[in-house]
């Protein structure tokens, strides 16, 4: 696996941690950003950068086109 492909990921993953950083100086942290509704704190733990609940994740997840 190239450099590139391994890195690729990872910089996601520190977009959307940053990302997370910024909701939770904003006060939005735990809000998803597409329903508005609480995202529950088991979800938080197991994924603390997840923007979404688990129902609009699953939502987007079967929008999805396949690769």
């Amino acid at each position: 696996v190239g450099l590139v492909a391994w890195r690729a990921p990872r910089l996601r993953r520190l977009g959307r941690i940053e990302t997370a950083l910024e909701r939770i100086n904003e006060g939005s942290y735990g809000v998803c950003v597409q329903c508005e509704g609480v995202i529950p704190k088991a979800r938080l733990n197991a994924i603390p950068y997840t923007p979404v609940c688990i129902k609009c994740a699953e939502s987007r997840d079967q929008r999805a086109p396949l690769d």
